[in-house]
């Protein structure tokens, strides 16, 4: 981002843009990058809630299929 932070000048300059718009867009690139994050940890959470934890379950210390079991 640096690297692009420095060209934001020559960009608004190419595109005919005022500051205003440049800041419009890139709160929405952090907007979007947020929520991107927080839309990809729901899946991945679901995902994990459907699989038994080991620890949960007293006495086990190995996965079923580590054991030999297939």
């Amino acid at each position: 981002m640096a690297a692009f932070g420095s060209r934001l000048p020559s960009i608004q300059a190419h595109l005919d843009i005022t500051k205003g718009t440049i800041g419009t867009i890139l709160i929405g690139m952090t907007v979007g990058s947020l929520l991107g994050l927080g839309a990809g940890q729901l899946p991945q959470e679901r995902a994990l809630a459907d699989q038994p934890q080991v620890a949960d379950q007293p006495g086990l210390t190995v996965q079923p299929a580590l054991a030999g079991e297939r």
